[in-house]
């Protein structure tokens, strides 16, 4: 039977959002499973799109469905600067639901967090590509490239050539070093050729060239991704990295780190740039 959000789904994989939210708008669907789902990519669309404002607005906090409690706890954990009781909540809908799709949206918020244990318990309780590939980016954020491996076979023998499994595998592949990393940017490569760039998958493009030292090639990638999404946290990252590298003015190294200071505090990366510039700050 074919799988009416197929096309939706993929396009939230490979961080086209904005395309996503209008394949939501004009798919047809069945049953009401297939409308909740849909639904709930609009929703993780705009959030991505940075509009947890309108998510927020139209999912009640007293909603029934866990998933869209999942989803609104996403909108609240990107729209909030204080994250530490709606993480609080999340853990308590994780414990309680056995929704797969719910479990998947909590659990990425938890590895949003860096909360990497409580992500890998949740995800691992949900059965869906999405929860694998979430769960192996878990075990590389703690370096265990042996149990990532074996969840990218798992999801090899459910369906080695969807894109989240492709995707999967390009990341390991990145983690496993040098000889493996051109493999990994032809996996991208043809994922823009098939759907299209998205500055998720140009960025992760530049990150290649980056490991390789092609610091050039890198740049002109992370241009086109600026243009794709000049907002987005791993863009503004990789042209810090590429610009140091480069030897840029101080001016474009300044103009980067105060636009992720303001509008992406709460990264993992900036909080921990801001930890050595401080201790930098009282050394002098």
């Amino acid at each position: 039977m074919a799988d009416a959000l197929y096309e939706l789904r993929n396009y939230y994989y490979i961080g086209a959002y904005q395309q996503c939210a209008k394949e939501a708008q004009k798919t047809n669907v069945k049953t009401d499973r297939e409308r909740l789902e849909k639904d709930v990519f609009l929703f993780r669309a705009y959030i991505a799109l940075g509009k947890s404002s309108v998510v927020l607005s139209e999912i009640s906090a007293d909603v029934k469905e866990d998933v869209m409690k999942a989803v609104r706890l996403l909108g609240l954990y990107k729209s909030q600067t204080s994250k530490e009781r709606v993480v609080v909540q999340v853990e308590e809908l994780a414990n309680n639901t056995v929704d797969d799709l719910a479990l998947v949206i909590l659990g990425s918020i938890l590895l949003s967090d860096n909360k990497h244990e409580e992500a890998y318990k949740v995800l691992k309780r949900a059965d869906l590509l999405e929860a694998r590939a979430l769960t192996i980016q878990t075990l590389l954020a703690i370096n265990r490239f042996d149990l990532a491996l074996k969840n990218l076979k798992q999801m090899q023998e459910v369906d080695e050539d969807a894109t989240l499994t492709q995707l999967a595998l390009a990341w390991l592949y990145i983690s496993n070093g040098k000889e493996k990393l051109q493999d990994a940017f032809y996996i991208y490569q043809e994922m823009i050729d098939k759907f299209g760039a998205t500055a998720d998958l140009l960025v992760s493009q530049s990150a290649v060239k980056i490991l390789k030292n092609e610091i050039p090639e890198a740049e002109n990638l992370l241009q086109l991704a600026e243009e794709k999404d000049s907002g987005s946290a791993a863009v503004l990252i990789n042209q810090f990295l590429v610009s140091s590298v480069l030897h840029k003015n101080d001016d474009v190294l300044s103009r980067i780190l105060t636009q992720l200071k303001a509008e992406h505090s709460d990264l993992a990366w900036v909080k921990s740039y801001l930890e050595k510039e401080q201790l930098f700050d009282e050394l002098d």
